[in-house]
């Protein structure tokens, strides 16, 4: 950072002839709310010094200084900056003389034309601001108005970018006619900030035409001599992740809605399902625990029946096999009690909505198993359904095991026996509760059932 120079206590000397427009005519001082307020009110007066810019005429000198302080140094915008453009007269020896003699001090003060300075900071750079109107209250409209917004490099320094913006357009504009004034001075205040950085090397745009687009074609950008970037194997993990979560849910789907044909009974497929299936159900805690228990008795289903006839009933002939009521169902019973304990294997080819146990095949297995309840109950061992009552609470799920719980209630005669029972999953859950209702015809003589 270079130090700043002493700003000058008087304006350099006038030279040339009287009338000559090569003289400094202009001068800049930090723009003060005392000192400028008259004159930077007059300047947002004119709608046509305000042409480019989005602001109000202000009505008022109480707008002009409440809008003149928003725009000094603030804490939202401490680096910006304001100079109040001054004009010199033409004649400044002849006006000090006259002014030494007694002349018209009004008319030797002088007058504030415009002002410039930062506007704020982008990314894209810094924006410089300058109003210029040679209309004061000495003077008519009779001169150009100048007003600018100039988008400068985010590197250009604030001393470069006011003098590059506002050297030529006040050279071209700012032609006087002669008129008596008391020189005042400093032409050039240097209150600007100095940077490190250099001035850009382009030339500011030198009117408002300048500041739009071009009708010439844009410059091409050379390519990019930067490395290639190495290529990243994660799109391709995530790819084959998602691709393996898809084809695995779309085979479980598959499977659920449109399982594969299962092995009919009597074959050796569903032979070697059954034996897989007892070896599973002998490690069920339930199962080990009544096999083990002396007052529990416990057989195969159906072993009391002959051979040929199971394949005229609806258990042991359509639903026989590990693909329905086959695999496994073993019934445990208590001599004490009454009570009889199921388990039993629902097979998927019984299902009525996909992976659901049917309704009608839930409802003939709870009536087998509180008739073994009741039977026993009956001197003859024999009885028939008089009536049975069934709640489906929970979805009973194929391919899976269940229990099924039936206890006699009390007043069982010799003709009549009501049991209630419930079907559990192994866990406990009760997904029916079922009340039936056995007796024994007086008409008909029925078949003593033993291990039913």
């Amino acid at each position: 950072m270079s130090d700043n120079p002493k700003p000058q206590s008087q304006p350099p000397e006038a030279k040339g002839a009287k009338g000559d427009n090569t003289k400094p005519r202009i001068y800049f001082e930090p723009l003060d709310p005392e000192k400028h307020m008259q004159g930077f009110h007059e300047l947002w007066t004119h709608e046509e010094a305000l042409f480019w810019f989005p602001f109000p005429v202000k009505k008022s000198i109480s707008e002009s200084r409440e809008f003149l302080l928003k725009i000094l140094p603030n804490e939202e915008n401490p680096d910006i900056e304001k100079f109040a453009m001054m004009l010199i007269p033409e004649n400044c020896e002849a006006s000090q003389k006259e002014g030494e003699g007694g002349g018209n001090e009004e008319e030797g003060k002088m007058e504030m034309v415009g002002f410039v300075g930062t506007n704020r900071y982008k990314e894209s750079g810094m924006e410089v601001g300058t109003s210029i109107s040679i209309s004061t209250p000495t003077h008519p409209p009779s001169f150009h108005i100048y007003a600018m917004i100039t988008q400068l490099p985010i590197r250009a320094s604030a001393q470069s970018a006011m003098r590059a913006t506002i050297s030529r357009p006040i050279q071209r504009c700012l032609r006087m006619p002669k008129m008596t004034s008391s020189c005042r001075p400093s032409l050039l205040q240097h209150h600007i900030r100095q940077y490190s950085t250099p001035p850009p090397t382009t030339p500011p745009p030198s009117d408002l035409r300048s500041q739009f687009a071009s009708s010439e074609l844009p410059q091409q950008v050379p390519p990019s001599t930067q490395p290639t970037p190495k290529l990243s194997l994660r799109p391709y993990i995530y790819a084959t992740i998602f691709l393996f979560l898809g084809l695995t849910a779309g085979q479980y789907t598959r499977l659920i809605l449109a399982p594969p044909p299962l092995a009919p009974a009597g074959t050796k497929e569903d032979d070697r399902m059954v034996e897989y299936l007892t070896a599973q159900a002998s490690k069920l805690p339930i199962v080990q625990s009544l096999s083990t228990d002396p007052a529990w008795t416990s057989h195969d289903a159906y072993t009391s029946l002959p051979v040929p006839e199971r394949s005229a009933r609806l258990t042991t002939g359509p639903l026989a096999g590990a693909r329905a009521l086959g695999g496994y169902q073993r019934i445990f019973q208590n001599a004490e009690t009454g009570e009889t304990v199921t388990v039993v294997w629902f097979g998927g080819a019984i299902a009525g909505w996909p992976g659901v146990t049917h309704g009608g095949v839930i409802a003939t297995v709870m009536d087998e198993s509180l008739g073994r309840c009741a039977i026993r109950q009956f001197p003859g061992k024999s009885g028939v359904t008089a009536n049975l009552e069934l709640n489906y609470l929970k979805p009973v799920v194929t391919n899976s095991f269940y229990v099924i719980r039936a206890v006699p209630e009390q007043g069982v005669t010799e003709r009549k026996c009501w049991v209630q029972g419930r079907l559990e999953t192994l866990e406990g859950r009760v997904c029916v509760e079922s009340r039936a209702l056995f007796v024994v015809p007086k008409k008909y003589i029925t078949r003593a059932l033993k291990e039913f």
